[in-house]
């Protein structure tokens, strides 16, 4: 409620320092009111209110969440365009935005231009894009950037398998389990998802062997066998014909 009367106040003549405008922004984003985040935005610019990284990525996450990438998009040129120093949040956001759309030619764009920026990039930044490419079907640039990842100073992360074993499930399930098969030589721990993407990497291979012995490996680990884990292997194996 406190939230809803701020965005009524902004949305009136009553005058609200920026920081108010940005909580306002926030809440639209987490409440789906990407129409009226953008309201709030314009109304932002029109009263030449301060405009900061956190206003920007809070609209911008707000499109995104909504699958409207393309406001999204034209609120990232706006901030590339203006005097705000750009940062890691806003290209995630951005990132995050051609995500829900499956853009992923326009989240490597932007990814790109995060070099090009000087801006740090990071592993929640490598996630977005990897995701991206999975909802895209573009498996090849997703294991570009998990190459990427190995070769720079970050550490590859269970989020960073689990996204790019994804990315490949759909369309390369021998790089899923080459992936996996990677995993398991690291330090880096497995979780539910990766024991379910490695399974169904099996099925689309039609190697039920693996798949059961994968289970076994999995009870015998510390990652708990769930009701999607043993689903995926007895898919498994009735598309292999291997119901006994």
């Amino acid at each position: 409620k406190a939230m809803q009367l701020v965005i009524v106040m902004a949305l009136s003549k009553v005058e609200l320092e920026p920081i108010a405008f940005s909580a306002a922004i926030s809440a639209c984003e987490h409440g789906g009111q990407w129409q009226r985040a953008l309201q709030l935005f314009s109304l932002m610019v029109r009263r030449k209110l301060e405009l900061d990284i956190i206003t920007y990525s809070a609209a911008i996450s707000a499109c995104g969440n909504s699958a409207e990438w393309t406001q999204a998009l034209l609120l990232f040129t706006a901030l590339l365009h203006g005097k705000v120093q750009l940062d890691a949040m806003a290209c995630s956001a951005a990132i995050g935005a051609c995500e829900e759309s499956g853009a992923w030619e326009q989240a490597l764009a932007l990814f790109a231009g995060m070099a090009e920026s000087k801006v740090q990039q990071d592993t929640m930044n490598f996630c977005a894009a990897i995701n991206t490419c999975r909802k895209g079907s573009a498996w090849k640039q997703a294991m570009l950037l998990c190459s990427m990842v190995a070769q720079s100073n970050m550490e590859l992360d269970t989020s960073i398998f689990n996204a790019t074993m994804s990315a490949c499930d759909d369309g390369n399930w021998k790089s899923a389990l080459w992936l996996f098969s990677t995993m398991q030589h690291t330090a880096v721990e497995s979780s539910a998802i990766t024991c379910g993407v490695a399974i169904k990497a099996c099925r689309k291979g039609s190697v039920w062997e693996k798949a059961v012995w994968l289970v076994s490996d999995f009870v015998q680990s510390k990652v708990e066998p769930s009701m999607m884990i043993t689903s995926a292997a007895l898919s498994a194996c009735e598309a292999c014909g291997e119901w006994e």
